[in-house]
């Protein structure tokens, strides 16, 4: 992925001074550059449309997010956590996360709603930038905004669903729109 700005793309053979194989060279063909656009308007994903996360939505973790349309904020669909189970005793935290890299092209923001239905203060909804952790949510709460400054460039999200060693609550889900 380049940024955006002015860039050089050079592909360089490089040939040691002793044997010779073949035809000793390199052939390159079909190169497509495409600029990066600036995002001087708003891009929303709403998640209709489809059973399968849209494109640019990766999942990874214990299990995978989904689309749902069990509990949405708008429209009849939303992202819900992939279903995990508790963390060994002594282990790490069995986690889902969904995950989106995007490119700014000046100062933005990224905002979404979220819904969670989690045993209280243990089992965690976290909302990452470029893996930094940003704010975490837990317990029962009804659909709620957030929203958070990106600076210009790449940056990659990711919405995090931990749970620990012990106690289900509610739907042990959290949804995102």
């Amino acid at each position: 992925l380049l940024m955006p700005g002015a860039r050089t793309v050079e592909w360089r053979y490089t040939k040691d001074g002793s044997a010779s194989s073949g035809v000793d060279r390199v052939g390159i063909d079909d190169v497509t550059i495409t600029p990066v656009s600036v995002m001087a308007s708003t891009t929303t994903t709403d998640f209709e449309g489809s059973v399968t996360l849209p494109t640019g939505y990766a999942t990874s973790g214990d299990a995978s997010w989904s689309v749902t349309s069990a509990s949405a904020h708008g429209g009849t669909n939303s992202a819900v956590s992939g279903a995990i189970g508790h963390a060994s005793i002594f282990g790490s935290p069995t986690t889902t996360s969904l995950t989106r890299t995007v490119v700014v092209g000046g100062s933005g923001s990224v905002s979404f709603w979220y819904r969670t239905s989690t045993e209280a203060r243990y089992d965690e909804l976290g909302f990452y930038i470029d893996g930094s952790l940003e704010d975490e949510w837990s317990g029962e709460t009804s659909w709620t905004q957030a929203m958070y400054t990106l600076t210009t460039g790449m940056h990659t999200l990711e919405w995090r669903y931990s749970k620990d060693s012990s106690v289900s609550s509610g739907s042990d889900q959290v949804w995102v729109d």
